[in-house]
């Protein structure tokens, strides 16, 4: 889909002329414009700024202040100046008549500058700091257009508007969006920061590189050039940036054509596991070293810029046995669920297949693997996890054991179960197995089989004594590491309970008490609250 293609957001104004255009980035500088009539801004601007974000369509960034500022010139939020109300039909004024001219809050705005939104020397990438209307606002590209106009400035920052995830129809607009590196291939070294929306074509793409770089006359190719080698080609123009699995710092070369309209570079030799029918959209994992291990498995990790934390976590995982012989001998593949609300298609646990087949190859050891395919299936169903910033290690263990279960859950249809009554009186080893049936009834998987455990909660109602026990499953405890000084202290946590018959009982203050009602007596608990 090109950009003619992209719904805008829907307009009440006539057709706006192209502006004037300055430097690189920027409008006309506003030293050449006269001071504009703030009645007819106001007007021109009110008709554009009745929008609703739509997947799609694009948005401009503008900056807070200086959006407050022009607001308090024009009186934009003073409805005393409205000529029109939504009906048509003249607004009735406190006064007499109507004001026949604004009479402005604040001075004329000086040139827009976004400069603050962006972090430092970039033209394109957002501080991860910024809040809208504390920062920024959401206007049309035709109100941008006027602005420019009117005012001049910039950098011009440009988002579309995507769905909210992939189980909503929510639209919001991607702010951050992905930040590539993109160099000429017969000029390396002017390497030009771009941001990209995932949901974007390899089509605008490359119309929008062909624009900046200011090629004419001569077609071009879009390489994925991870690590600074041709990794993909990404030929295929309908497919968008996030299905051709461009991540954030991504090199792209552009190979320009010869006189002849020939291309010199050739596609790479495919050293991955998984389907590549998609041609440059290659979405798996890649050995980037051949030298011999020490034995099969001794196997390093790329980094990928903070992905310490994954590596550990894969690594982990590569070396305990019976996990890694499912995956890596292919027989995780009889039990993926593709259809499961919970899981991720498959994907998730095709990927991780992948790089576990990669990395204990007998018949190709493999020195060095990059986990580029499983790091982007893993940002695409949590997106936390996209780009390079660092997290914890067993957050994303937790993520990965849950996700790889539920892409492998036997469970096709999940049926509806009752919660399990137990007060305590029989043998928890009769009592923790009615749990686990219960609970294979929807969760039956290779994961569980291997990581499934059980967690005994009692809980005792101090009104009644009435006693519950579950026996709640999980698949990792996290166990904190203490210092010998900490090993030496020892600490209590002493809660003082509270009864009473009713609430006229106050005992300590109201303020330091709850009030919580007994289910089978209805009887009121007044619990002191420990300050």
């Amino acid at each position: 889909m090109g950009d003619e293609d992209i719904p805008e957001p829907p307009s009440t104004t006539e057709p706006i002329s192209p502006p004037r255009v300055g430097g690189p980035g920027l409008g006309m500088d506003s030293s050449d414009t006269e001071d504009g009539d703030p009645a007819d801004e106001r007007k021109q601007i009110k008709a554009l700024n009745r929008f609703e974000i739509q997947v799609g369509g694009k948005y401009n960034l503008i900056d807070a202040s200086w959006w407050r500022s022009w607001k308090d010139w024009t009186c934009f939020d003073d409805k005393q100046y409205d000529e029109l109300n939504e009906n048509g039909e003249e607004s009735k004024s406190t006064s007499t008549s109507p004001p026949t001219m604004i009479i402005s809050k604040g001075p004329r705005p000086p040139q827009i500058d976004n400069s603050s939104l962006l972090v430092s020397g970039s033209q394109s990438r957002l501080s991860s700091l910024i809040r809208e209307q504390e920062h920024y606002e959401f206007i049309t590209p035709q109100a941008w257009s006027l602005f420019i106009k009117w005012y001049g400035g910039g950098p011009n920052i440009v988002r579309r508007g995507i769905t909210e995830s992939r189980n909503s129809r929510k639209a919001i607009v991607e702010l951050h969006g992905v930040n590539i590196k993109v160099m000429l291939s017969n000029n390396k070294d002017d390497v030009k920061d771009m941001n990209v929306s995932k949901a974007g074509t390899v089509r605008e793409l490359k119309e929008t590189i062909m624009n900046d770089f200011n090629i004419k006359g001569q077609d071009v190719r879009l390489w994925d050039y991870f690590r600074s080698a041709p990794f993909a080609l990404l030929d295929v123009p309908s497919s968008t940036l996030g299905d051709a699995n461009i991540i954030e710092n991504q090199e792209i070369l552009v190979e320009i054509s010869d006189e002849d309209g020939l291309f010199h570079i050739k596609k790479p030799a495919s050293n991955t596991y998984g389907n590549n029918d998609r041609s440059g959209a290659l979405l798996e994992n890649q050995v980037v070293s051949n030298h011999s291990p020490e034995e099969i498995g001794v196997c390093g990790l790329s980094n990928l810029g903070n992905t310490c934390f994954m590596n550990s976590t894969l690594q982990c995982l590569s070396n305990t046995p019976p996990l890694r012989h499912y995956f890596s001998g292919g027989d995780f593949k009889n039990d993926i669920n593709r259809g499961n609300p919970l899981g991720h298609e498959g994907k998730l646990a095709e990927s991780f297949g992948h790089l576990m087949q990669l990395m204990w190859d007998p018949k190709q050891p493999a020195g060095v693997v990059s986990p580029k395919g499983f790091k982007y299936q893993m940002g695409r169903f949590r997106p936390e996890f996209q780009g390079f910033q660092q997290h914890d290690s067993s957050e994303l263990m937790n993520f990965l054991l849950d996700g790889l279960h539920e892409d492998l859950n036997r469970i096709i249809d999940k049926p509806y179960t009752e919660a399990v009554e137990n007060d305590g009186t029989k043998p928890d080893e009769e009592m923790s197995q009615i749990f686990l049936e219960q609970h294979m009834k929807r969760n039956d998987s290779f994961i569980h089989d291997l990581f499934r455990g059980q967690f005994k909660s009692t809980l005792v109602c101090p009104c009644c004594g009435n006693v519950s026990v579950t026996f709640d499953p999980y698949t990792m405890v996290s166990l904190p590491l203490t210092t010998l000084a900490q090993e030496r202290m020892s600490s209590f946590n002493v809660t003082v309970w509270s009864r009473t018959k009713d609430n006229s009982e106050a005992g300590n203050s109201d303020k330091n008490h709850e009030i919580f009602t007994c289910g089978r007596t209805k009887q009121n608990i007044k619990v002191l609250v420990p300050k």
